[in-house]
């Protein structure tokens, strides 16, 4: 917090835009892990035990002491990593090609991006609607949690 009110006078004297205000913690999101059985493989799962503790132990102290009088620590104590994203795997180059939040793809949109020109069918498509049905459930989540502040 310190070097970022140094950074904040240095942009200043230097007539660089820049942001009011101090920065808030609203939580951790961990991301890009990889499922195995519809569980975090054990190599991710050892980071998605271990952040929760470094957070609370590490950064909430910190962010705590810099308070004065606006919160800068808002995740509850409970719950420093608000939600788990999951990797989007064939998702994500669909996304990027399309220009679409993960949970506005469509069946025609994924023609985009195989070998035959032909949109996924069968078990791909229905596993991929589960799929961003549970994406657009996270990021509503994330979504509220920012309009409570």
């Amino acid at each position: 917090m310190t070097e970022h009110s140094s950074v904040v006078k240095r942009y200043q004297e230097l007539e660089l835009p820049i942001r009011p205000g101090t920065p808030a913690f609203l939580g951790g999101i961990i991301q890009a892990f990889k499922l195995y059985a519809g569980k975090p493989k054990p190599g991710y799962k050892l980071w998605m035990n271990r952040l929760p503790k470094e957070i609370l132990g590490s950064l909430k102290p910190v962010m705590l002491k810099h308070e004065s009088d606006r919160r800068l620590y808002l995740p509850t104590s409970n719950k420093a990593l608000p939600v788990e994203i999951p990797d989007f795997s064939q998702l994500a180059p669909l996304m990027q090609e399309v220009g679409k939040a993960v949970f506005k793809i469509e069946q025609e949109d994924t023609a985009r991006i195989t070998d035959s020109g032909k949109p996924w069918v069968g078990n791909n498509w229905t596993g991929a609607q589960r799929r961003m049905a549970d994406y657009r459930e996270r990021f509503d989540t994330l979504a509220e949690i920012v309009e409570s502040l």
